[in-house]
């Protein structure tokens, strides 16, 4: 499943993916970068919400500049949604400053392995990514 909050974007998404078994979420987060941690009152759709992962992704929404879309809604969200038991989570672009405010925040660890601009979360202290 892919949570995206560019309608054009998951329309062009859409259009490579292989048929079936793909389900592409529209959603507004709500929170911008420039609010920072702030996100009382915000969450991901019911769609994800519902649901136990076993591996979840935070790519997404691009925040980079002030107005974009944060990544701190996604990032609370898979910190709440991670199965507790072999569940593994990837966070991409961990090197912008409010993405590196909000995983200590939400997360009880620093990260298990680190891949370049890529932190890997895992159910263990020390899981074998």
């Amino acid at each position: 499943m892919f949570v995206e909050s560019s309608p054009a974007w998951a329309e062009r998404v859409a259009a490579t993916l292989p048929t079936g078994g793909w389900e592409i979420t529209p959603h507004d987060y709500g929170t911008r970068v420039g609010d920072g941690l702030a996100v009382v009152g915000h969450s991901l759709p019911a769609a994800v919400t519902s649901r136990t992962w076993d591996v979840i992704l935070v790519d997404g929404p691009r925040g980079v500049d002030a107005d974009d879309p944060g990544r701190v809604v996604p990032i609370r969200a898979a910190a709440k949604l991670a199965k507790r038991d072999g569940w593994r989570m990837f966070v991409h672009d961990c090197d912008q400053p409010l993405e590196q405010a909000a995983y200590p925040h939400f997360f009880d660890r620093e990260p298990a392995r680190a891949y370049d601009r890529t932190w890997a979360y895992g159910a263990d202290h020390d899981p074998p990514l």
